[in-house]
């Protein structure tokens, strides 16, 4: 009995390792687009270039350049408009699929709030390949969502399509019905949204204090993004990153339930043992 004993603690803990595997690998943080870092070159045009992850920038940009903007700036981490709109757009390496969640974050150091109908911030596409040099991007891509100071918004928010989201507070004049602001005006500070393609259910928090969230439309498989300052508006941006989580793989769960399993075998042989 003894042998026996040992030997099923041994498959449990063989058994357990084994679920512990896909749990840790289903967990893990994938980048499928990153820019402004030390990466880029200063004074090199942003569209054309290539992002240190994702597809090329295309777009609208007026001569715009990495960490400089009418000599502006003079560091290469940085994305920095001064007046004129600027409309530019890259790909993601994957698609937001099934069972994945979105974590786009990015530095915002400014952003023109409110007044013009400026539209300051950072979109998510789906269906995107690429856009021309008018900022208009293809025919079968779709702005699912916008993170930043909104159209006629005076603080920071989000604005989405397709109902992707639900208002956090009345719309108001001059805002439609999927715009939801935060009230916060805070920059610099960090942004990050976070989407969970099974559920719809999103996420925004700054640094500066803003915590919004609700659940929109669910299945958006978002695989790009694009970078604007309508109307004249101005935005400072660095460090812009999207990720993915995938949830715990049917594997993984199937594995702990496996462990469970055994476990109870062994309390009720060694209860046996005992008795």
């Amino acid at each position: 009995m003894k042998n026996a004993t040992t030997r099923l603690v041994r498959t449990l803990i063989l058994a357990l390792g084994a679920c512990a595997l896909p749990l840790s690998v289903s967990k893990a943080q994938v980048i499928i687009f990153q820019d402004f870092t030390n990466g880029d070159t200063t004074a090199t045009n942003i569209v054309g270039a290539t992002p240190v992850v994702g597809t090329v920038w295309t777009g609208l940009s007026n001569g715009l350049q990495y960490g400089n903007d009418n000599g502006t700036q003079t560091g290469n981490t940085s994305l920095y408009t001064n007046g004129s709109a600027r409309l530019v757009f890259a790909g993601f390496t994957q698609t937001l699929g099934a069972g994945q969640t979105l974590t786009l974050t990015f530095n915002a150091q400014s952003l023109t709030f409110g007044g013009g109908g400026t539209d300051d911030g950072v979109s998510l596409f789906t269906g995107y390949t690429a856009a021309n040099g008018g900022g208009n991007v293809n025919g079968g891509a779709s702005e699912v969502c916008f993170i930043g100071a909104p159209f006629g918004g005076d603080s920071w928010g989000v604005d989405g399509d397709n109902n992707l989201f639900t208002a956090a507070n009345n719309p108001g004049p001059n805002k439609n019905a999927t715009e939801a602001l935060a009230g916060n005006t805070t920059v610099p500070t960090e942004a990050t949204f976070t989407y969970v393609y099974n559920t719809g259910a999103w996420t925004l928090t700054t640094t500066g204090g803003v915590n919004m969230g609700g659940v929109g439309t669910a299945g958006e498989a978002i695989n790009g993004l694009e970078i604007s300052n309508n109307n004249g508006g101005d935005i400072d941006l660095n460090t812009l990153t999207a990720s993915v989580v995938p949830e715990p793989s049917s594997t993984a769960l199937i594995a702990v339930g496996i462990g469970g399993l055994l476990l109870v075998m062994h309390r009720r042989r060694a209860f046996s043992a005992n008795h």
